[in-house]
C-alpha cells in the first residue's frame, strides 16, 4: 500500500469519525447548512442529515477502494477530498466561536494533501 492510500484511507476514516460526531451532536439542529443538506435529502431532518453523511463515506470508501486502490490518475480520488474540504469549511468557526467539527477541520485536509504525490502524469491529448 502506499503512502497516499494509506493517507487516503486515513481521510475516510476521520471523515466517519466526523460524521458521526456531527449525528450525535444534532447538528441539524443548530447549525443552518446542516439543516439545508438534511432538508434537501428529506423532509426529516435528522433522517435526511444521516444520509448525506452515510453518502459521504460511502463515496469516500469507494474512491478509496476503487481509483486509489487501482492507482488511477489523481483527478478522480481528489474529487472526494474536494468534499471533504467543502464539508469542513462549513462546519468549521464561521461564527467566531466554536461550533462541532472545528477539531477535524484543523488537521484532515492539511494531512490528507500534505502527503499527496501523484501517481501518473495525466495527458491532455497533447
Amino acid at each position: 500500500m502506499t503512502r497516499f492510500q494509506t493517507a487516503f484511507g486515513a481521510l475516510v476514516l476521520a471523515q466517519s469519525a466526523h460524521s458521526a460526531e456531527e449525528y450525535l451532536g444534532r447538528l441539524w439542529e443548530s447549525f443552518p447548512p446542516a439543516r439545508f443538506v438534511g432538508g434537501l435529502i428529506s423532509e426529516d431532518l435528522e433522517r435526511g442529515f444521516l444520509m448525506a453523511n452515510i453518502g459521504l463515506v460511502a463515496l469516500g470508501l469507494w474512491c478509496w477502494l476503487w481509483p486509489v486502490g487501482r492507482k488511477w490518475s489523481v483527478a478522480v480520488p481528489l474529487a472526494w477530498p474536494g468534499l471533504q474540504l467543502r464539508s469542513q469549511t462549513d462546519s468549521g468557526t464561521s461564527s467566531g466561536r466554536w461550533t462541532k467539527g472545528a477539531i477535524h477541520l484543523e488537521w484532515g485536509p492539511r494531512r490528507c494533501c500534505s502527503s499527496w504525490r501523484p501517481t501518473s502524469r495525466v495527458s491532455c491529448g497533447r
